[in-house]
C-alpha cells in the first residue's frame, strides 16, 4: 500500500504554526493528531456534497433474486462512500433518476432490469481541484490547532475560514464557494434529481 499523501496535512500544520511531518506514521504529536483527523476529514468532506470530481457512474451487478416484493437485487460499488446520488434503469444520455426502488444495506431493490447509479468514491489527493484541497486543508487545520498549540481561537478561525460564520449553519465560508465552483462543472437540473429523497417504494405524492 502507498503511504498516504501528507500534502494536505503538512499545509494545514503550516496554517497553524506547526513543523511539517514527512508520514502519517511519524512518532510525533503532531503527525498522530493528523492520523487520526485526516482520512475521517476527507471521507466526511467527498460525503457532503455531489462533488463531480468525485462522482461515478457505474451498472450494478444483479444479485439473487430478493424475498420481497422486488424483482431484482443489486450489489453496490466496494469503492462507494456516502450515500447513493441519484439511481437510473438507462445509461442513455439525459435519462432521469428513477424513484422505485428501495436500500438495503449494500444492495439496492428494484423492478428495473438494469441499474446504474451515481456515487462517489474516495479520489487520490492528486486529481482534487484545488477548491477541495483549500477546503480540507482549513477543516483539518480547525481539528488539530487547539491540540496541537492549546490555541482555541486558531481553531475557531480555520473552521470559519471553511465553513462561515456561526449565524451561516456551515454552509458559508470556502465551503460555499466550493459548491459554486462545483456547479459551474455540470449543467442545471432540478432538485429532485440529486436526491434520495421519494426513494421508498411508489416516491413522493
Amino acid at each position: 500500500m502507498p503511504a498516504a499523501d501528507v500534502t494536505i496535512p503538512n499545509r494545514s500544520l503550516s496554517l497553524i504554526g506547526v513543523e511539517e511531518i514527512s508520514s502519517l506514521t511519524d512518532d510525533t504529536e503532531s503527525a498522530k493528531a493528523c492520523n487520526r483527523h485526516y482520512e475521517r476529514v476527507v471521507v466526511g468532506l467527498l460525503s457532503k456534497h455531489p462533488w463531480r470530481f468525485a462522482m461515478r457512474k457505474v451498472q450494478l451487478t444483479q444479485e439473487t433474486a430478493p424475498t420481497n416484493e422486488w424483482r431484482y437485487a443489486y450489489t453496490m460499488p466496494s469503492n462507494m462512500i456516502g450515500e447513493v446520488v441519484a439511481v437510473f434503469d438507462s445509461a442513455a444520455v439525459g435519462a432521469r433518476p428513477i424513484n422505485r426502488f428501495e436500500v438495503f444495506g449494500r444492495a439496492i431493490y428494484a423492478d428495473a432490469a438494469k441499474v446504474y447509479i451515481d456515487h462517489r468514491i474516495r479520489v487520490a489527493e492528486a486529481l482534487w481541484p484545488p477548491w477541495f484541497g483549500d477546503l480540507a486543508m482549513h477543516h483539518l487545520a480547525s481539528l488539530i490547532a487547539e491540540e496541537l498549540t492549546d490555541d482555541s481561537e486558531k481553531a475557531r478561525t480555520q473552521w470559519q475560514i471553511a465553513y462561515g460564520s456561526p449565524q451561516e449553519n456551515n454552509q458559508g465560508g470556502l465551503f460555499q464557494e466550493a459548491r459554486k465552483l462545483n456547479a459551474m462543472q455540470q449543467p442545471p437540473m432540478a432538485v429532485e434529481d440529486f436526491s434520495l429523497i421519494g426513494a421508498r417504494f411508489g416516491g413522493m405524492p
